[in-house]
C-alpha cells in the first residue's frame, strides 16, 4: 500500500498527449508518376488522405469510442452483498474487489486505484494492476474483479472507499467523467469492533475412555471457524486436567454431560466458551451438542474432516443460531435462502465461494460449507451484545 495522493478530485484523469502520424505540411496536387528509370513511384497524397490528416488545418486526434466505468466495489472478509452492506470486523484482513466495465470489446488493461478514507479523510490507497487484457463488457462477480488485500489495521470504524479505473489516463476513452465509483462521494462501510472468540477445550473422562485434544486437533477445529466467525482474534487453550463425568456411555445421556461442562464453565470462567471433547468410543454415533445461546458444548473426537465442520456448527449454536430449515422442519424459519445456501458470494483466501454453497448451520449432508450473510450478521450481533456493544 502507499499513501494516498493529495489530489482534490480522485476521479479526475489526465489524458496523455496523442502524437500524430500525419505530415506537418502535407504536399498537395501531386500525381503518381514513374521515375525516369521506371523502378520506383512517388507517393501520392490524395484529397481523401489529406482529409484523414486534418486537411489544411493540420492533424486531428482520432475519436475514441471506448468508455470505462466501475460497476461495483466493496470489501469482503468472508461473505458480502453486492452493495457492500455486510458489516466488517475491525482489525481483520479484508479483500477489496473492484469491477470495471467497458462499453465495447477491447484489449485494454487499465489499473484501478482504491482510496481508503476514515471519517471522510483519505489515509491510504492501493493501486491494483489489471488481472489480464480486456475489460469485461458485462458484470460477473465470480470473475473479472480487480482485487487486493487490505491489512487488518486499515479496517476501522468510519471507513469508506472510492475506486477509479485507469487513474493515469493510459487508455483512450470517449469520456473519463464516469471512471469513478461511487458516482459521487465515497462508499460508507460498516465496521464493528468485535470481541475475541475465547474457547477452552476440556477432555472428558467417561468410564475408561478419555477424550483426546491437542494442538493438531485444535487446528482442525479452528480451520474453518477462524474463516467464517466474525472476529479478528481467537483465544484458544486446553484446560489442564480432564473432567470425570458421571456418564460412561454418552449416547444414553449427552445432555447430562453437556450440563457438567456448563457447570465447570460457570465456575471457572463465565465469559469463556467451554467445549468438552468426548472419546469416539464413549459416544458412538455422536457428533456434537451445544446450548443455543450459551457458553458450553460437547463434541466427539471424530476425524479431521468432521472436526472441521462439526465444531463451527456448534459455535454457531452457542451464538444463538438454530439449524437452517431445509433438512430440519423445526429450525430457523427466518433463514432467508432456499436449500440452506449462503445466498451471496463468499470469499476464501482469494477464491470465490459460490452462492449455492450450504450455510454452516445446515444439517443437510455437508462437505465444504461456508457462512451466509444472514448467519455472519447474526453471530456478530450476538458477539457484540455479549461484549456490551
Amino acid at each position: 500500500m502507499r499513501a494516498a495522493a493529495p489530489e482534490d478530485n480522485p476521479h479526475e484523469i489526465a489524458r496523455p498527449a496523442v502524437t500524430s502520424r500525419c505530415p506537418a505540411t502535407p504536399p498537395s496536387g501531386t500525381e503518381a508518376r514513374p521515375s525516369r528509370k521506371g523502378r520506383r513511384f512517388f507517393l501520392t497524397l490524395t484529397t481523401a488522405a489529406l482529409a484523414a490528416c486534418g486537411g489544411d488545418d493540420g492533424p486531428t486526434e482520432p475519436t475514441a469510442t471506448l468508455n470505462l466505468t466501475v460497476a461495483r466495489a466493496y470489501l469482503v472478509q468472508a461473505v458480502q452483498r453486492p452493495d457492500g452492506s455486510v458489516p466488517l470486523v475491525a482489525g481483520r484482513e479484508a479483500t477489496v474487489r473492484v469491477f470495471p466495465l467497458a462499453n465495447e470489446a477491447n484489449t485494454a488493461a487499465p489499473a484501478v486505484l482504491v482510496r481508503l478514507l476514515e471519517d471522510g479523510v483519505p489515509f491510504d490507497s492501493v493501486r491494483i494492476t489489471a488481472p489480464g487484457a480486456g475489460v469485461p463488457t458485462a458484470l460477473d462477480e465470480t470473475a473479472g474483479a480487480w482485487t487486493a488485500t487490505i491489512p487488518g489495521d486499515r479496517i476501522r470504524p468510519g471507513l469508506s472507499l472510492e475506486a477509479v479505473v485507469d487513474p493515469d489516463g493510459a487508455v483512450a476513452e470517449a469520456s473519463t467523467a464516469d471512471n469513478g465509483f461511487p458516482a459521487s462521494g465515497a462508499l460508507a462501510l460498516t465496521v464493528e469492533e468485535a470481541p475475541p472468540l475465547r474457547i477452552r477445550f476440556v477432555s472428558i473422562v467417561n468410564g475408561s475412555e478419555t477424550g483426546f485434544v491437542d494442538g493438531d486437533r485444535i487446528s482442525d477445529y479452528m480451520a474453518l471457524t477462524e474463516k467464517i466467525f466474525p472476529a479478528a482474534t481467537f483465544e484458544v487453550d486446553i484446560r489442564i486436567g480432564g473432567v470425570v463425568s458421571a456418564v460412561d456411555d454418552v449416547s444414553t445421556a449427552p445432555g447430562t454431560v453437556l450440563q457438567e461442562v456448563r457447570q465447570l464453565q460457570q465456575t471457572e470462567d463465565p465469559n469463556r466458551i467451554y467445549v468438552g471433547v468426548v472419546a469416539d468410543a464413549a459416544w458412538p454415533g455422536g457428533s456434537g451438542l451445544a446450548l443455543v445461546g450459551g457458553y458450553a458444548a460437547i463434541i466427539r473426537e471424530g476425524t479431521a474432516t468432521s472436526r472441521r465442520v462439526v465444531f463451527p456448527h456448534q459455535i454457531g449454536h452457542l451464538m444463538g443460531r438454530r439449524h437452517a430449515p431445509a433438512c430440519d422442519a423445526g429450525a430457523d424459519t427466518e433463514f432467508p435462502y432456499a436449500d440452506d445456501s449462503i445466498g451471496q458470494l463468499g470469499y476464501d483466501d482469494g477464491a470465490v465461494v459460490p452462492a449455492d454453497t450450504q450455510d454452516i448451520m445446515s444439517i443437510c449432508p455437508l462437505s465444504n460449507p461456508w457462512v451466509s450473510d444472514y448467519t455472519w450478521e447474526a453471530m456478530l450481533e450476538e458477539a457484540l451484545a455479549r461484549a456490551g456493544g
